[in-house]
C-alpha cells in the first residue's frame, strides 16, 4: 500500500472508531487498530490478518504471552508488550468499577463480580482473600497465592497473618479457574472445609469461598458446601 494510502487508511479507521465504536468492526480491523500504536510507521493490515489466523480470536491474541506473540513474524517487543498489557489494564478498570459499597444482605453478588474482574487475563489459578469486620466493612482484598492452570494452594498461616494484621473478624476466600467452569472441584471443597476447621480455633470465621471462571462465579456457601453457622445471620452471628 503506498504511504499516502496507508496514512489515509489509518486516519479513516481511527475516525470510524471515534464515530461508532468497535461494535461493527471486523475482527482484523480491531487488531489492526491496536497495532497502530505498537507500529506507528508500518502498514499493519497484513499482520492483523496473520494474528487472527494464528490465534483465532481477539481473546486468544490478548491472552497470548509476549513470547508467543513475538513468535509471529513481524511482531516485535513493543507490539507484544502492548497486546499483553490490555487484559491487565482491563482487569484494573473492572476492579475499580466493581468497588461499590458492600451490601451486607447480598455481599455474595458484589464480591463475585469483584472476583470475576480480578481474574481477567490470569493464566494460572490465583487465590484471593477478602477480610471484613463484624459489620462487613471491607478491611483487605488481595492475592494470597498463585499456582498452575488447575491448582492453587492457600496456607492457614498466611491467611491468619493478614487477619491478625487487619483485625478482621470474618473472611471470604476466592479463586479463579482459568480453564473450565466456575464449579468447585472435590479438592476445592475439601481444602475449604479443612481451612475452615483450622481457622475456627483462631476465631476467624470463613463466610464463603467463591470460584470464578470467565464472567461466571459460584458461591460454595450458597451451593450448600459450608455450614449455615458461617453465614451472616447464622448461629455464628
Amino acid at each position: 500500500m503506498p504511504d499516502h494510502d496507508h496514512q489515509g487508511h489509518r486516519a479513516r479507521l481511527k475516525k470510524r472508531f471515534q464515530a461508532e465504536g468497535l461494535d461493527h468492526f471486523e475482527l482484523h480491523n480491531v487488531v489492526e487498530l491496536l497495532l497502530f500504536y505498537g507500529m506507528p510507521q508500518r502498514d499493519t493490515n497484513q499482520l492483523a490478518h496473520t494474528l487472527v489466523r494464528e490465534f483465532g480470536s481477539l481473546a486468544a491474541i490478548l491472552d497470548a504471552t509476549p513470547q508467543q506473540l513475538m513468535a509471529v513474524k513481524g511482531v516485535g517487543e513493543n507490539t507484544a508488550t502492548l497486546l499483553s498489557l490490555i487484559p491487565q489494564v482491563c482487569r484494573r478498570y473492572y476492579l475499580e468499577k466493581a468497588q461499590v459499597p458492600l451490601p451486607r444482605e447480598d455481599y455474595v453478588e458484589a464480591l463475585g463480580r469483584r472476583l470475576v474482574a480480578a481474574s481477567i487475563g490470569r493464566r494460572v489459578e490465583t487465590a484471593f482473600l477478602f477480610c471484613f469486620d463484624n459489620r462487613m466493612k471491607e478491611l483487605y482484598f488481595g492475592i494470597i497465592g498463585e499456582g498452575t492452570s488447575d491448582t492453587v494452594h492457600m496456607t492457614t498461616r498466611k491467611i491468619a497473618e493478614i487477619v491478625i494484621k487487619t483485625e478482621a473478624s470474618c473472611i471470604v476466600l476466592g479463586h479463579n479457574h482459568p480453564t473450565g467452569f466456575a464449579l468447585p472441584s472435590a479438592a476445592d471443597r475439601q481444602n475449604t472445609l479443612e481451612l475452615r476447621r483450622l481457622l475456627a480455633p483462631l476465631s476467624i470465621r470463613l463466610l464463603d469461598h467463591l470460584v470464578a471462571a470467565g464472567d461466571d462465579f459460584v458461591s460454595m456457601a450458597q451451593s450448600g458446601y459450608l455450614s449455615p453457622d458461617f453465614l451472616p445471620g447464622g448461629e455464628g452471628e
